[in-house]
């Protein structure tokens, strides 16, 4: 037998030196390929690939223009019920934005308009899809026909801007590479990275160049100006403005604000089309529309309406800091043309120029301004700034008010009783609540625990009875929004005017109804005395404002009452219709008379009320007392009494007598308790 034969040394190191080779030549070609693939995946995603924001596909090249991408879901998902992060889905929401999107950049910022939906007859494979019209732009770069259609719920006629067509129906066109981001895993719930797929589509090449460089500027009147270099072949240009994350208002509101939402598409519009190499931007205004929620003017228009409520701010108005984080993108693409040819769409970022873009008066800075010569303008990213004949746009300061905004906290409405040291009347608590806090000087209130104060001719009915029945509150006319938030109602009076130093009018009327009554009034006297009293003392030191009168008959007379004409009466006379006019300064009209007597009555202890109607041989307005004297509630007109030179001849008038020659109002006192004030 043989013996076993042994390998030499020799031998072994060969064989492994063999083995070493064939391992380093596979990975030498392993590396070769990873090296290549990672090259494949850089060109494709960009700095995406190494960020790693998401995870990135293979990319999938000369895909077809009408391609359809599927993706399965689990058994029971059904994203038509249910969002990506497990939220109801509304009805309304037909764009899954939150399933898949499709961009032009592997930044994701560019998204295109693309059709993501389940699958026909299926909830377990989501399709995204080209969109089936094509993708259309609004062309400002031609006029805007004349008003057509009839008129609209919101009174208005709009007309119908031209349309340009950016891509063919159907099919992926007009940009050279898509991006395709998927958020939801076959569970139907949010990745916590988004899958991107990169594709190109075949034969989709173009037979012009997008322009190398596009440049924009803006001119001294705010007006953007774009340029670009030429592109060979190319006979004119189209330039096309990209918005995506607008905001929009809902048609019912008039203002911005807390309705308005962002719409989930982008929009696309045509801004100028040339043969030249630069071009203005058409239709600035309406193309810049919607670029922030709120602009900079109207939020500080808003604080200037809560300081002069004294910090309340019912309406919720928008009242936060100016910013410009949550404004919509914008991004500008040139177009190269020939025929039908084009050049694929190449969109830039425009943001660093919104600033200097003018948009619409700043109505609320220019106010401030006064009459200078500058112009103050809302810009496209929302923010004031100063348009002056020469130089560039500049950044408009509001004058700072008594607020500090950086701490504000909205004040609670008042809910209570207020404390005051006048007589407060009312027939029910509710005008009592009313009445206390108006001559607090409380005028944002929480009427929650008041049933009457859910109905609006309610409250209309009490505010009147308060304002008329006590005089220390000053204003003849205050108006109640009603406002229910918050499981409350809560309720915010305004006047068309203001008084002003009411807190020292106030006082000063309340000593001097303590100093008359004192001197009029003694211990043991009957209503009756008391109130022939009070009729005395009036005529005797008081005259009639006829000047106050005859201003009032005229804008009456030429039916020219308006608000600026009323304004323009208080200012004039501001105290003639309540009881600081006759109390105070020794004049006033019918309403200051009755004011005064009111006051006066209340501090005597004489029952009294204040009472409006209409003359009836004149048919103009008048305001009188009633005074309950013998059991009845009978007429005491100490104005027309001073008038007539009598001080008895309109003194316990019935309301039937001929003498009397008015007609009632059913204002001066709620609704239910009228019946006790006839006689």
């Amino acid at each position: 037998m043989d013996k076993p034969h042994k390998i030499s040394r020799s031998a072994w190191r060969a064989l492994a030196a063999t083995l070493v080779g064939v391992v380093l030549v596979a990975v030498a070609v392993l590396a070769g390929l990873s090296i290549q693939h990672q090259n494949q995946m850089k060109a494709a995603y960009g700095a995406a690939y190494t960020q790693r924001p998401y995870e990135a596909a293979t990319p999938q090249h000369n895909v077809s223009a009408t391609k359809e991408f599927t993706f399965s879901l689990n058994k029971g998902v059904d994203l038509n019920k249910t969002t990506a992060t497990g939220k109801s889905r509304p009805k309304s929401d037909a764009t899954f934005n939150d399933v898949a999107q499709v961009f032009s950049d592997p930044g994701l910022r560019h998204q295109i308009p693309a059709q993501v939906r389940l699958s026909e007859g299926r909830t377990d494979q989501l399709t995204v899809a080209p969109t089936p019209a094509g993708i259309f732009a609004l062309d400002y770069s031609k006029p805007t026909p004349p008003l057509r259609g009839e008129e609209g719920d919101l009174g208005v006629r709009d007309p119908i801007q031209p349309q340009a067509r950016l891509t063919a129906k159907m099919t992926w066109s007009g940009y050279e590479r898509y991006y395709l981001a998927r958020y939801v895993g076959a569970d139907g719930k949010k990745l916590k990275r988004p899958v991107v797929t990169m594709f190109t589509v075949k034969d989709a090449g173009f037979a012009l160049q997008a322009p190398a460089t596009v440049r924009t500027s803006v001119d001294a009147k705010g007006n953007l100006q774009v340029s670009w270099s030429p592109v060979e072949g190319a006979t004119n240009y189209q330039v096309v403005l990209e918005k995506q994350g607008v905001w929009v208002v809902p048609p019912w509101y008039a203002q911005p604000g807390s309705h308005s939402y962002v719409e989930p598409r982008p929009r696309f519009m045509v801004i100028g089309a040339t043969t030249e190499t630069s071009a203005t931007c058409a239709a600035q205004s309406k193309v810049f529309q919607g670029l922030f929620k709120i602009a900079e003017d109207e939020i500080e228009q808003n604080r200037a309406k809560v300081e002069e409520s004294d910090g309340a701010n019912p309406y919720k108005l928008d009242v936060r800091q100016f910013s410009t984080k949550d404004n919509a993108s914008v991004a500008i693409a040139v177009v190269a043309c020939k025929g039908s040819q084009r050049s694929p769409l190449e969109f830039r970022s425009l943001g660093g120029v919104l600033s200097k873009i003018a948009l619409s008066p700043a109505d609320f800075a220019q106010e401030q301004l006064g009459t200078a010569t500058d112009r103050a303008m809302t810009m496209a990213d929302g923010s004031t700034a100063l348009i002056q004949p020469k130089g560039t746009p500049q950044h408009f300061t509001y004058k700072k008010g008594t607020i500090d905004w950086s701490t504000y906290t909205e004040p609670a409405p008042t809910a209570t009783m207020a404390s005051v040291p006048f007589p407060v009347n009312g027939s029910t608590d509710f005008v009592k609540f009313l009445a206390s806090n108006l001559m607090a000087g409380n005028r944002y209130l929480d009427a929650t625990k008041y049933p009457e104060a859910a109905d609006a001719p309610t409250v209309d009915d009490a505010l009147a009875e308060a304002v008329d029945q006590n005089p220390y509150i000053l204003y003849d006319s205050l108006v109640a929004d009603t406002i229910e938030r918050d499981g409350k109602k809560l309720l915010y009076i305004t006047s068309y005017y203001q008084i002003k130093d009411r807190e020292s009018l106030q006082q000063q009327l309340w000593a001097r109804v303590q100093v008359v009554t004192a001197r009029i009034i003694t211990p043991g006297m009957s209503d009756r005395a008391k109130a022939e009293a009070i009729n005395t003392w009036l005529i005797e030191n008081a005259t009639y404002d006829d000047a106050a009168y005859n201003a009032s008959l005229a804008y009456e007379r030429n039916n020219t009452w308006s608000f600026s004409t009323a304004l323009d009466y208080y200012r004039d006379f501001p105290y003639t219709q309540n009881a600081t006019g006759v109390l105070l300064h020794g004049t006033g009209v019918c309403a200051s008379y009755a004011a005064a007597y009111k006051a006066l009555a209340d501090k005597a202890g004489l029952p009294c009320v204040f009472v409006t109607g209409t003359i009836k041989s004149q048919r103009q307005a008048h305001a009188w007392n009633k005074v309950r004297l013998d059991g009845r509630w009978l007429i005491v007109d100490s104005a027309w009494n001073d008038a007539s030179g009598s001080q008895t001849r309109y003194f316990g008038l019935t309301d039937s007598s001929a003498r009397a020659d008015r007609e009632q109002d059913p204002d001066f006192i709620m609704d239910a308790y009228i019946a006790q004030y006839a006689n």
